[in-house]
């Protein structure tokens, strides 16, 4: 479990929390209204659409990927390369997750 957490790369959610932030931000001072629901909402449509992408990434990648040329930036987790048992899963993962953001 932890292994597929990883796939995530989760400081990449936060990267994206900051600037969907930013844009709603810049909205609100355009005369947009900032409302919760629609925060939370818009943004996990966001998180579960960028999970999907590191997830799908890492799953189509995983024969070429070279764990330790990654950087904090690029070159996808290493973790399907380490451990192919996870392939299906990451997979799964992917395609919940893309259904989840839809």
């Amino acid at each position: 479990m932890a292994n597929l957490i990883k796939i995530g790369r989760l400081p990449f959610l936060i990267a994206g929390l900051v600037l969907f932030l930013l844009g709603a931000l810049v909205g609100a001072n355009a005369g947009g209204r900032l409302a919760a629901g629609s925060l939370l909402l818009g943004y996990a449509t966001v998180a579960a659409a960028r999970l999907s992408v590191h997830f799908s990434n890492d799953y189509f990648d995983a024969r070429t990927d070279v764990p330790e040329a990654g950087s904090l930036i690029g070159g996808g987790s290493g973790v399907l390369s380490k451990h192919p048992e996870l392939r299906m899963p990451a997979k799964r993962s992917a395609i919940v997750l893309i259904g989840i953001s839809l």
